[in-house]
């Protein structure tokens, strides 16, 4: 990843300098090579964190992808798994939510163990078509549906993991804070087959 990256960051640092009309003087080229020592840092970091992760036996997060509640709209989703989880048993899944208007959505990259997890649950984060980086269409699918769209779309990423054999479908809760506490009260009245808690 940092053989890769650096070169393309550089590449497009230079080529941004160039097309707004800089030159490379010494500040501009001490700054980028800062800016290049903390990209090499961060991935360094990720690397390392990975690695003590798989040392203390913890498991990876997993993404995946399931259809929002309109059918139609791909949203993303995150698992966090116990580390000595065992896919021969059943677990009680907690859904963590927001869902508010312009929320951040998921992104594929490396995720710290939640200790919630350690408990004996499954950890759920889902997106919805209320999160930004979606485009304009897909937001505006939501609009004057607040309460509505964001709830069906949580709904949709519970039951898009029933077929899994480990998850426990009759123990599943909800939990957030601030606006995605209304929201875990609105699913649960909403949905009460896909969450009881």
């Amino acid at each position: 990843v940092v053989l890769v990256a650096v070169p393309v960051t550089l590449a497009l640092t230079l080529f941004s300098y160039y097309a707004l009309g800089y030159t490379l003087n010494r500040i501009t080229l001490f700054a980028l090579i800062f800016s290049i020592g903390i990209l090499v840092d961060d991935a360094i970091v990720v690397v390392e964190n990975l690695y003590r992760h798989l040392q203390l036996g913890l498991k990876p997060a997993e993404f995946f992808v399931f259809t929002s509640a309109d059918g139609k709209t791909p949203l993303y989703g995150q698992l966090q798994f116990p580390s000595n989880f065992d896919p021969t048993k059943t677990y009680p899944m907690l859904v963590s939510v927001y869902g508010g208007p312009a929320s951040a959505g998921l992104t594929e990259s490396f995720v710290n163990a939640n200790p919630l997890a350690e408990y004996g649950f499954l950890i759920v984060k889902l997106d919805a078509r209320t999160n930004l980086g979606r485009g304009r269409k897909i937001l505006d699918t939501t609009y004057k549906q607040l309460g509505v769209a964001e709830i069906d779309d949580f709904a949709a990423g519970i039951r898009a993991l029933w077929d899994r054999p480990y998850v426990d479908r009759e123990r599943v809760g909800m939990y957030g804070t601030s606006y995605g506490g209304t929201v875990a009260a609105a699913t649960i009245l909403r949905h009460p087959e896909a969450v009881q808690a």
